[in-house]
């Protein structure tokens, strides 16, 4: 997860290529500064998919997307492959899950709305 330079949340993945070849992006909502943001990544065996509070982004198709396991995942770490500054997440992170299957928007929704004490 990311921001873009124009203030929206984003996710990319990769084919394992190296120098940034084979990176998908899939971009959702503005950034809702100074409040909480859900998001949730999710990634179908065909689709790479971000939700923004609840809401739904254009469904992407990464060009020869694999999983790389050989490699850790890292979170609000920055880039950790790149010299300083490494642009680490400034701010706080919760209540990180993975999942063995990818969401629904059913799932999604109702993660948000517990999450925030509020009915779907």
């Amino acid at each position: 997860m990311l921001t873009t330079p124009d203030n929206n949340w984003a996710v990319i993945v990769g084919n394992g290529a190296t120098g940034g070849a084979g990176l998908t992006q899939a971009t959702g909502a503005a950034v809702m500064f100074e409040t909480t943001n859900h998001l949730v990544a999710t990634y179908d065996g065909s689709n790479l998919v971000l939700y923004v509070n609840g809401g739904q982004s254009s469904p992407t198709t990464p060009a020869d997307y694999h999983p790389v396991t050989a490699n850790p995942l890292y979170i609000g770490a920055g880039r950790p492959d790149l010299p300083e500054p490494r642009f680490p997440w400034v701010g706080k992170i919760q209540c990180v899950a993975l999942y063995k299957g990818a969401l629904t928007l059913d799932d999604v929704i109702k993660h948000f709305h517990n999450g925030n004490g509020t009915d779907p």
